[in-house]
């Protein structure tokens, strides 16, 4: 019968069970670290592309922000035309210039931004990848600053609301209709003047409803005054926030 010998292990030294243990942890170690440089510079990347991408928005912003603020100086301009028509005792004399510039007060521009960026960042929890501070700090502050703009910028709305709801109550329509379709005829801004001369500007003569619409221009002025001025400082937001990233990650200006 044949017998079957087990091969001699030699027993292995507590030096070399100690240097299997360091040669595991060094390679578990390794992989961790290629892991983390590995997402390091995934989310390098992705911070790049997210900073691209705001540097086109922000050049929008402030685009939008200039046209929106030279539309409503233009507008707090016209109401101040507009009351110092109000005060004519003839207000009938002026109908042309009352309707000219009553609908074009009641249509203020409203600035609106481009948050497709901004609204990435928040909702993927993307703002953490920004490691500049001054930036990070820069685009919460511009995105709060949004918030409050917005706030007035429904404001001014509302009050363009209130202006066209009151011109139902008071003003002459059968008479903007002529208005209208004159100026859809091609007429010259003096052949209107002349054909509306002597028409009614207000159909009722009650006198508290009247005031009670030139005060929403008044107010409105006020209000045109805020909204500027905020819109002013968020587009001098937009154009730092917008130098400080360009320099920063080196994009193209």
């Amino acid at each position: 019968m044949e017998v079957h010998h087990h091969p001699h292990v030699e027993k292995k030294s507590f030096k070399e069970y100690i240097l299997e243990g360091l040669m595991i942890f060094i390679a578990v170690s390794m992989g961790f670290v290629a892991e983390g440089i590995r997402e390091s510079i995934t989310d390098h990347e992705k911070e790049e592309q997210f900073m691209t991408s705001l540097v086109y928005d922000l050049k929008k912003d402030t685009a939008n922000l200039s046209l929106a603020i030279k539309g409503n100086q233009l507008g707090r301009l016209k109401i101040d035309t507009f009351l110092l028509l109000m005060n004519n005792p003839d207000k009938n004399a002026a109908s042309f210039d009352l309707f000219r510039l009553a609908y074009s007060v009641s249509n203020s521009p409203i600035f609106k931004n481009v948050k497709t960026t901004l609204v990435q960042l928040k909702s993927s929890g993307s703002l953490r990848l920004i490691k500049n501070i001054e930036i990070a700090n820069a685009i919460t502050n511009y995105d709060l600053d949004q918030e409050t703009l917005s706030g007035q910028g429904s404001a001014v709305g509302g009050k363009n609301q209130a202006i066209q709801d009151l011109e139902i109550e008071t003003t002459n329509f059968d008479t903007q209709k002529k208005f209208g379709y004159y100026r859809d005829e091609g007429k010259s801004t003096e052949e209107i003047k002349t054909l509306l001369k002597g028409d009614q500007f207000f159909f009722k003569t009650d006198a508290d409803l009247i005031h009670k619409y030139e005060n929403t221009f008044i107010l409105k002025q006020f209000f045109l005054k805020t909204y500027i001025g905020l819109m002013e400082k968020q587009r001098s937001s937009a154009i730092d926030l917008l130098k400080l990233i360009q320099e920063h990650y080196h994009l193209e200006k």
